[in-house]
């Protein structure tokens, strides 16, 4: 179990982790048996306040290299919106927002609402979304961000979190490079 996990703008959430790292961890080679991500509690900034269990079986063998540059067509749009400690209203707002300009583009969109109350909603107020988009060659292409009270932003994103939001190149998106990077 991993404790005091927040969601916040700047890193990967746990959705998009659940929804598109997982994802791509199948296509490695790691057995899709005992692979999962379990959202006990959310927590946004400051005091965070989430839990999460992750599952990740042992690989027997060694890893697969791949060569996975093809991003392909959006065939869907999948997502959830999230709140902690305000009004579920919130999320109604995120999806209307968000299904109003992804509708344009293609029918096959679906977000879900994920609203904590109670022990379940961290320990501090806030709230946010993940889209993540499947291709037709089996890439997921997420964004995402959080807004906490806590921040101060009223639109919870300034210029240089929203350059984060693009993917770049390829289907790995900026922020999933960490480990690259060395942060």
């Amino acid at each position: 179990m991993l404790k005091k996990w927040r969601s916040d703008s700047k890193d990967p959430s746990v959705d998009t982790f659940k929804s598109a790292t997982l994802a791509m961890l199948k296509r490695f080679g790691v057995p899709p048996e005992g692979l999962e991500l379990k959202i006990e509690s959310r927590g946004v900034p400051p005091h965070g306040g989430g839990e999460i269990i992750l599952s990740i079986p042992i690989v027997q063998d060694s890893l697969k290299a791949i060569s996975w540059i093809d991003e392909g067509m959006v065939k869907r749009i999948r997502g959830i919106s999230f709140s902690t400690r305000v009004s579920v209203q919130f999320e109604n707002t995120m999806i209307h927002a968000a299904r109003g300009i992804l509708n344009h583009l293609l029918p096959d969109v679906y977000i879900f609402i994920d609203h904590k109350a109670g022990p379940q909603a961290g320990k501090s107020p806030g709230y946010g979304i993940t889209l993540v988009a499947e291709t037709t060659s089996g890439c997921f292409i997420s964004a995402d961000t959080a807004v906490s009270y806590a921040s101060g932003k009223e639109d919870g994103m300034d210029d240089e979190e929203n350059k984060e939001l693009k993917p770049i190149g390829g289907c790995w998106r900026a922020n999933h490079l960490y480990a690259t990077r060395g942060d």
